[in-house]
């Protein structure tokens, strides 16, 4: 079943390869939100600036800087996979982002999450977003991110001090579908969604006009830490 629905996928993305394509998003969000066409997500992968809208990210790094264990617990030193980057808005405020990934249930049991695990998840992806107030934090946790079937499902949430985004999988297009691959995620609060970002064939990020200027920072950076994952997994 596993091999059949990569083959499938497989298949999909080399007849898209060659044509634009837009990730299904929820009615509401387009109606009203802002679709933000992404720039930089194709080229060299480290070193490489993200942009769209207002929102600019630094050259994503490979690794962290030096103090980054005292945001982050000292299991990520593990991790396979780990980058950092700042998100930049229109008004030169700026968060801090920290990424790991390719985490097994070892190294995550015990970092802070709400998030319900079920126990046959062996891969997991975690960001930290740092604001300006120390006290201020998001977290980030993706279980299953690489995956290839509907087998292990990829869901997750992004975690505030006073709320709480759901992040579940989008495998639509607007015409038609890439079958069991993940071609994006939406964010959803209180089951309605306010962001979404589509992770491949270049790169487009909604945003609600209904969130507050710290909500959408915080979500342009959840956006970029996505999008730069999946492509520095490649």
């Amino acid at each position: 079943m596993i091999k059949t629905s990569v083959q499938l996928s497989a298949i999909a993305l080399f007849l898209f390869a060659c044509s634009p394509f837009v990730m299904h998003v929820d009615d509401q969000l387009k109606i009203q939100g802002t679709e933000l066409k992404v720039k930089g997500l194709q080229g060299w992968q480290i070193c490489r600036v993200l942009s769209f809208g207002e929102f600019k990210t630094s050259k994503v790094k490979g690794g962290w800087k030096t103090g980054t264990e005292i945001h982050l617990l000292i299991n990520f030193k593990n991790a396979q996979q780990k980058f950092s980057f700042t998100q930049f808005n229109g008004s030169g405020e700026s968060v801090e982002v920290y990424c790991a990934g390719n985490l097994n249930m070892k190294s995550v049991k015990l970092l802070r999450t709400q998030i319900d695990i079920p126990l046959d998840v062996d891969d997991f992806f975690k960001a930290q977003i740092i604001l300006n107030d120390p006290d201020s934090k998001w977290e980030l946790t993706l279980t299953n991110p690489n995956e290839i079937a509907f087998e292990k499902s990829s869901h997750g949430e992004l975690v505030g001090k006073d709320q709480t985004y759901a992040i579940s999988p989008v495998r639509e297009l607007e015409k038609g579908s890439l079958g069991p691959k993940v071609i994006g995620y939406k964010f959803t609060l209180d089951d309605v969604s306010v962001a979404a970002v589509q992770t491949l064939n270049g790169g487009k990020v909604w945003l609600s006009n209904h969130l507050t200027g710290d909500e959408k920072i915080v979500l342009a950076a959840a956006s970029s830490a996505l999008m730069f994952r999946d492509d520095l997994d490649k």
